[in-house]
């Protein structure tokens, strides 16, 4: 009996929280929903762990409010608690691709859970930079310490960045998806007493 569960952004696909709906409707039984929670996320290049989705199933079915718990986490997970959206806008920071493309690879790779204005107060200074610089060897500068200050005000610790002049960003994505250590810290949600 599972007295908690945990959801990463990582976890946070539209289509496995569908399943889940089912799950919880008992309108599918535990194997299919699993099989097809495995599929969606194998689908957007996130790693399966069987063990953190029968949590969930467990969690469901075992407490009154099970579900609901399960809907309030899900909702709760922020892009900007994501080591991953921080390193997408670490490249763009050191000048290894644009903001157009950053913000692409974001809305591809946490759909719904992007949301802009959370990322707002991190962006306009940065931009601001980039436009007002006439000079790259002045810009890229400002910007590193404008990004480091965000990340520092986060308490996070990024790896360094993948070295290249130009990211095209699929390749961004693909960077980001492949290292677990880029993950965001798992959102605990515990029995209520």
């Amino acid at each position: 009996m599972a007295t908690s569960f945990e959801v990463t952004l990582s976890m946070v696909v539209d289509k496995a929280y569908l399943w889940l709906e089912k799950y919880a409707n008992k309108l599918e039984n535990s194997q299919l929903v699993l099989a097809k929670i495995q599929i969606e996320l194998e689908a957007v290049g996130v790693a399966f762990k069987e063990e953190c989705w029968l949590d969930i199933l467990d969690y469901i079915d075992t407490k009154s409010e099970g579900w609901e718990d399960v809907k309030a986490a899900w909702q709760k997970v922020k892009t900007s608690e994501d080591l991953r959206a921080w390193c997408l806008l670490q490249a763009w920071a050191y000048g290894m691709t644009n903001l157009v493309i950053v913000l692409s690879a974001m809305e591809m790779m946490f759909g719904n859970h992007f949301i802009l204005n959370e990322w707002i107060n991190i962006f306009d200074p940065m931009t601001a930079v980039w436009e007002a610089s006439e000079e790259e060897s002045d810009l890229i500068p400002k910007v590193l310490e404008l990004f480091e200050e965000a990340v520092e005000r986060q308490g996070l610790s990024l790896p360094c960045p993948h070295v290249r002049k130009f990211i095209h960003y699929f390749e961004l994505i693909k960077a980001v998806q492949n290292e677990e250590h880029w993950i965001s810290a798992p959102l605990k949600v515990s029995q209520k007493q």
